[in-house]
C-alpha cells in the first residue's frame, strides 16, 4: 500500500513538471528562399556593330573591246584575293517560340580589300579589284538555350567594288578602270551570348557568291575594254549588340 502511495505522488509530480507550453519553444528559424535562375528572351529590337576581316577572289576574262573586234579572241586574264578589314553595323527584329529564335536583319559594312595579278594573255598590264563597302539583307533562324543562341542565316547581298588595269603596252602606258554595285546570295551562321538581358556580342560567317558581269573600262587609249568578271567574297565578324527585349 505504501508502495502505491509513493507510485501515485511520484507520478502526478512528473506530471506537472513535464508539459512544455507551446509559448515556451523557441520560433522556428526563418529559411531564405534560392535564388531564381535568370530567364533570358530574344524577341524584340536589336542593333549593334560589327567589325572583322573579308577575303575572297575576283577572276577576270577579257572578252572584246569598243569598238567591237579590236582586241582578239577572248581570253582568260587570271584570279586575284582582295584581303583586308571591314567595319559597320547591324539591325534587326526576332521572334521567339519555345527554344526557336527566327528573325530579319539588314547590315551594312565599309570595307577596304584589295589585290592583284599579273593579266596572263597581257603580261605587261596588271588586274585589280578593289572592295569597299558590302551590305547583307537576311533572315535568321536558331535556337536558344539559356543566354546561347545558335543560328543560320542566308539572302541577299550587294558589295560594291572598283576595278582597274595598269601597265605598259607597246611602249605606251595604259590603264582603265570601272565600278560596280553588284548583287549575289549569302549564306552563314553564328553563335551569340547574351552577358545580360540587354548586351550580348557574337561572332559570324558569311560566304557571298556574286553574279557574273560584264563591265566595259574606259581606257587611257580611248579604246574601251570589256571584262567579265566573277567574285565571291566571305567575311567573319565579331559583333555587339543592344536589345529592347
Amino acid at each position: 500500500m505504501k508502495s502505491l502511495i509513493y507510485a501515485s505522488t511520484l507520478f502526478a509530480a512528473l506530471a506537472t513538471l513535464s508539459p512544455v507550453k507551446a509559448a515556451d519553444l523557441a520560433p522556428p528559424m526563418p529559411t531564405k528562399a534560392p535564388p531564381m535562375a535568370p530567364t533570358y528572351t530574344w524577341q524584340g529590337f536589336y542593333f549593334g556593330a560589327n567589325g572583322g576581316v573579308t577575303w575572297g577572289r575576283s577572276c577576270w576574262s577579257f572578252v572584246d573591246t569598243v569598238p567591237a573586234g579590236l582586241g582578239g579572241p577572248p581570253a582568260a586574264e587570271g584570279c586575284h584575293d582582295p584581303v583586308g578589314g571591314i567595319v559597320g553595323g547591324q539591325i534587326g527584329y526576332d521572334w521567339q517560340l519555345g527554344g526557336w529564335v527566327f528573325g530579319l536583319e539588314a547590315q551594312g559594312d565599309w570595307a577596304d580589300a584589295r589585290a592583284q595579278n599579273v593579266s596572263l594573255p597581257f603580261p605587261t598590264t596588271s588586274n585589280r579589284t578593289h572592295m569597299d563597302g558590302l551590305g547583307l539583307f537576311t533572315g535568321r533562324l536558331g535556337y536558344a538555350w539559356g543566354p546561347t543562341l545558335l543560328y543560320a542565316k542566308g539572302g541577299a547581298a550587294v558589295v560594291h567594288n572598283d576595278y582597274d588595269f595598269f601597265g605598259t603596252l607597246f611602249g605606251a602606258p595604259v590603264s582603265g578602270s570601272a565600278s560596280a554595285t553588284r548583287w549575289g546570295g549569302t549564306i552563314g551562321g553564328g553563335l551569340e551570348y547574351k552577358f545580360t538581358q540587354n548586351w550580348s556580342a557574337a561572332i559570324e560567317y558569311n560566304y557571298i557568291a556574286l553574279n557574273r558581269s560584264q563591265l566595259t573600262f574606259a581606257t587611257s587609249l580611248g579604246v574601251g575594254s570589256i571584262e567579265d568578271i566573277s567574285q565571291n567574297v566571305s567575311l567573319v565578324t565579331a559583333r555587339v549588340n543592344y536589345s529592347f527585349p
